[in-house]
């Protein structure tokens, strides 16, 4: 009776300290590691699609992001060419995707400075060790052309442009 009660009492301790396990705020001042920054991306199904009118939208501040964050655990070079000082940019975390097979990860971050702005593929192995990165979709200011970047259910990586 005694060893019931105290295994009881053992698994009510693991629920409620499972229970209240709370993702990290990224943006706090506090040590944050590679998988409390890939977990706070927003899990997304496939397919993931990000279109023209995606780029004009205004922000959500909850999927703020700040630059000190973003390159501690992304290299500056990804931005290099859009943003050649990433110090004014404005990061947002646009969705988070797992594949199953490869143990991989796919983040889509979205970059913006002023009328520039870009939505980047991020891939991360296994291990969430930074692998690749991408410019999945440009935002252009020519009305006459339509864009749209994403990854479809055989994880294949689709740019469409038209002019």
């Amino acid at each position: 009776m005694h060893m019931q009660r105290l295994t009881i009492c053992a698994l009510l301790l693991v629920l409620m300290v499972s229970c209240g396990k709370k993702s990290k705020d990224i943006n706090a001042d506090e040590a944050i590691e590679t998988t409390d920054f890939i977990e706070s991306f927003p899990l997304r199904e496939l397919p993931i699609t990000f279109q023209q009118k995606d780029l004009k939208k205004i922000e959500s501040d909850s999927f703020f992001i700040k630059t000190t964050v973003v390159s501690k655990f992304l290299p500056d070079s990804i931005f290099k060419a859009a943003f050649p000082k990433t110090k004014d940019v404005r990061f947002y975390r646009k969705g988070r995707y797992k594949a199953a097979e490869s143990g991989e990860t796919y983040l889509f971050l979205s970059a913006e400075k002023k009328d520039k702005k870009n939505i980047y593929l991020i891939c991360f192995d296994a291990d969430n060790e930074f692998k690749a990165s991408m410019i999945l979709l440009e935002k252009s200011s020519n009305p006459a052309i339509s864009a749209e970047g994403g990854i479809d259910k055989r994880l294949t990586v689709i740019k469409t442009r038209n002019t």
